[in-house]
């Protein structure tokens, strides 16, 4: 619960000048079943994430952000998306400290950051992707490129938080995100990749670019042969499949992809990752034979820590340093990623 509101202070202001408009939303949020008592807790709330932003705003912008920060909160509140962990409650709390954006477009900001957090809490790193969006928003500030007009801004808002949320494990969103870093200022990019602002110079050069062709490389990764990465397991201890998988593929953008291809449970999986996360969504049913195994033990030994029979296998397009592919085997429940010598990807 927020502190009691000052009166005489400059959000006490802001709320007394918006009265009718705050009184109307707070009548609609409750036609939509707000609990009396807990719109009144989620309207405290809201106001006092305001309050955090005196200092830096006052007076019409103060009042926009009053407004904006109490229709998404009881808004929130009538759907019961209003409550400690929700993934919409913690991006409106973060918002208030994006101060260069939310001052500039409030109501839109904080409406997108509310929608986008959903998907990231089920998929990434939510306070990862907090952090970058706040590094990206002071990027805006004085010695950063500053947005032009509010329009403008939203539009940057949008793709720092794909962005972002790629870089925090939305393996799904890597097209989608290196489609939009494009069109962000060099600085704001860098840090919504949560990059040193020095990278931001060079950033499609040293970064975008090898990144493009190889999608399991990042700066201060290792590219040595071996293992990269691991992923689904038994779902009776956390992971998708009952069955063991068996890697049947690679499938580009045209057919399904991009992803590789897994079969398990009698389904057809498509794995989706990248050096930043993954996702692992049915396809399916299985509609034909098992390929056999585009990697073999021999291209695997020396490699991995295992030994094992090695029942499927493929290779990502691409790769810098050496082919990158997803192996299953006879004996586990996960795939393993597995970045291949030079020699054997030649």
């Amino acid at each position: 619960m927020s502190a009691p509101l000052d009166p005489a202070s400059a959000t006490g202001a802001a709320v007394r000048a918006r009265r009718d408009a705050l009184n109307a939303t707070l009548r609609r949020a409750a036609s939509q079943g707000a609990p009396a008592d807990e719109l009144v807790s989620a309207t405290a709330d809201a106001v006092g994430l305001v309050r955090t932003l005196e200092g830096v705003a006052d007076g019409e912008a103060l009042g926009d952000a009053v407004e904006a920060f109490v229709d998404v909160v009881t808004t929130l509140c009538a759907r019961g998306r209003w409550v400690p962990g929700a993934a919409e409650r913690r991006a409106v709390t973060a918002a208030a400290g994006l101060g260069p954006w939310v001052l500039a477009a409030p109501r839109e900001v904080v409406t997108v950051l509310a929608a986008a957090a959903p998907a990231v809490q089920r998929g990434g790193r939510t306070d990862a992707w907090l952090g970058h969006l706040r590094a990206a928003a002071l990027a805006e500030l004085p010695g950063g490129d500053g947005a032009r007009d509010a329009a403008a801004l939203v539009a940057r808002v949008r793709g720092a938080v794909v962005v972002a949320a790629w870089r925090s494990g939305l393996a799904r969103y890597r097209d989608a995100a290196l489609r939009a870093v494009v069109d962000l200022p060099a600085t704001v990019a860098a840090a919504a990749l949560g990059l040193p602002a020095a990278d931001a110079a060079a950033l499609e050069r040293d970064v975008l670019a090898p990144h493009r062709r190889d999608r399991w490389w990042w700066p201060d990764r290792p590219a040595a042969p071996g293992v990269v990465a691991r992923h689904g397991g038994f779902r009776g201890l956390g992971g998708p499949w009952l069955t063991r998988p068996v890697v049947a593929g690679w499938l580009d953008e045209g057919r399904g992809g991009p992803g590789w291809l897994v079969h398990a449970d009698g389904q057809r999986w498509l794995v989706v990752a990248d050096v930043h996360g993954v996702a692992v969504v049915r396809a399916g049913e299985i509609g034909g034979e098992v390929p056999a195994p585009g990697v073999t033990a021999a291209a695997l030994a020396g490699v991995v820590p295992w030994v094992d029979t090695v029942t499927g296998g493929a290779v990502c397009p691409g790769g810098t340093d050496g082919a990158v592919a997803l192996v299953s085997r006879a004996h586990s429940y996960c795939v393993d990623v597995v970045r291949l010598p030079a020699r054997v990807a030649a």
